[in-house]
């Protein structure tokens, strides 16, 4: 985490205006998830999923945002996963990829209004979305 007020304070102002592009990214991919979609192009989606989530991640981090970066990280694990080829992406799935989105998405827009949220109880939200995954 960044400790110099001032370089902070910057970190946190860029981290907010490139967020919600990695939002959109974010779901924008998850839709774009098909049952039928080539390997290969499976995974260029779950490449940019996971680097946009990612992303999300490392610029929480620095800047102290726990609850963000939080759940991308257990977001992330759980991408890797569809990576597999057996695995069969259905609208459960998809769904699901949803409401981790969502998770995502909650805290973050919380952050973007300067308005207070829940922590705990997002992440036990979040916990209980990322078990069915």
């Amino acid at each position: 985490m960044i400790t110099d007020p001032s370089i902070r304070e910057q970190a946190y102002q860029y981290f907010l205006e490139e967020a919600p592009a990695l939002l959109e990214t974010v779901e924008a991919e998850i839709f774009s998830l098909q049952q039928d979609q080539e390997l290969s192009q499976r995974k260029l989606t779950v490449n940019n999923l996971m680097r946009a989530v990612h992303t999300l991640k490392g610029g929480a981090a620095n800047v102290g945002l726990e609850t963000i970066k939080t759940i991308a990280h257990s977001f992330e694990d759980l991408l890797k996963a569809l990576y597999s080829p057996d695995l069969e992406i259905d609208n459960s799935l998809q769904s699901l990829l949803f409401d981790s989105y969502e998770c995502l998405r909650l805290p973050l827009t919380a952050e973007f209004s300067q308005t207070s949220i829940d922590d705990q109880g997002i992440l036990e939200q979040a916990n209980s979305v990322f078990v069915l995954l």
